[in-house]
């Protein structure tokens, strides 16, 4: 930001060029002051909110682990984020068809983190032929992550 502005005669403003510095963090929108002075007018300040430009973006998938020593195959499912947070991160989660794919409402990604798991149920008495499920992770000011489960008739393993 330049040290002074001119204000031309007979004009009541004057446009000027500000520079906003990257700091390369995940940091949210800050607010900054700027202020004018005239000698002999006073000063006034305003705020205003610069907004951050690192991509904040959630991920969200799905993994299965083949059953192990006879126990039936578990599948979880999981949220991360590419730069971890200084604060703990909630994370709401979606099916759009809970009888047969069902989420827990939330999921915390702790400070510091990049990625949470949570429990996926998948309804075991599908009669239908395949069918996709779409599930989709949100947080306020957070680009959503969304991945589709494709369920495969009762018997045969998801993909």
């Amino acid at each position: 930001m330049p040290a002074t502005v001119v204000i031309a005669a007979g004009e009541t403003s004057a446009p000027f060029s500000l520079q906003v510095l990257d700091d390369w963090e995940v940091d949210g929108t800050q607010e900054a002051v700027i202020s004018a002075s005239v000698p002999g007018w006073g000063a006034e300040a305003r705020r205003i909110d610069v907004e951050d430009n690192e991509p904040v973006k959630l991920f969200v998938g799905v993994e299965e682990e083949n059953g192990v020593n006879g126990r039936p195959p578990e599948r979880k499912g999981l949220v991360s984020i590419l730069t971890a947070m200084p604060f703990d991160l909630v994370v709401d989660l979606f099916s759009d068809d809970p009888s047969v794919v069902a989420v827990p409402p939330f999921v915390i990604i702790p400070a510091g983190e990049t990625v949470a798991f949570f429990d996926l149920s998948v309804a075991e008495s599908r009669k239908a032929n395949s069918r996709d499920v779409t599930l989709t992770a949100s947080a306020p000011r957070w680009s959503p992550g969304v991945t589709v489960i494709r369920l495969k008739k009762n018997g045969t393993k998801p993909s």
